[in-house]
């Protein structure tokens, strides 16, 4: 029998349109994994620029004529508001998330968005309590405990996972200068949210 936490199915909003940026749009994707948004923005006639800390996943991106830059997400190497929009899709939670919020805000233009979407609390819990599979129920118990200790100290003593909450995404936006503009409801997990789907517009 397959363990339902592989495919999350009625948790992940189907059908969602993660590449929604207008043609001729400068987009930055951080965190590409296999270049689906990437190909599907340049088909919309955008100019996409992928962020991968992988260096073979980046030379196997290029390698297909995806224009891609090995870098941090935490320091991003392009000039201030050079970017209509912004995609991150499920690399919030691997990455020190003020920062990243930080520089997301750095490098859009004013006006510009950024489609984020990331995971919260309810994903792991899922893993915690119905996962069948001991390493990730340990791998839930490990993020939990890591997210709490980074929120209290900016420090990850377990493992560089954490998960994402409103409360503490909307301090970092306010500081960043990011407004919420649409927030897609999906269903939860134990009353907690297992994915977190956000339209951001910098002020």
């Amino acid at each position: 029998m397959t363990d339902w936490t592989e495919h999350w199915d009625g948790f992940a909003v189907s059908g969602y349109e993660y590449a929604a940026f207008p043609p001729g749009h400068r987009v930055l994707d951080l965190g590409f994994g296999r270049g689906i948004e990437l190909r599907q923005l340049s088909l919309k006639g955008c100019h996409p620029v992928g962020v991968e800390s992988n260096r073979e996943r980046a030379k196997e991106a290029a390698a297909l004529g995806m224009r891609v830059v090995v870098a941090a997400a935490e320091q991003l190497p392009f000039q201030t508001r050079a970017f209509d929009g912004v995609l991150s899709k499920v690399m919030l939670p691997y990455t020190d998330e003020e920062r990243v919020l930080a520089e997301i805000g750095r490098v859009l233009r004013l006006g510009g968005e950024c489609e984020l979407v990331t995971v919260g609390l309810g994903y792991y819990l899922a893993y915690l309590f119905v996962a069948r599979r001991p390493g990730r129920k340990r791998y839930a118990i490990r993020t939990i405990v890591n997210t709490w200790c980074y929120r209290a100290t900016g420090k990850w003593p377990l493992t560089r996972t954490v998960y994402q909450s409103m409360p503490w995404l909307r301090r970092s936006f306010t500081r960043h200068g990011l407004q919420v503009i649409r927030h897609t409801r999906t269903r939860r997990y134990l009353g907690m949210p297992v994915f977190i789907y956000l339209r951001l517009r910098k002020l």
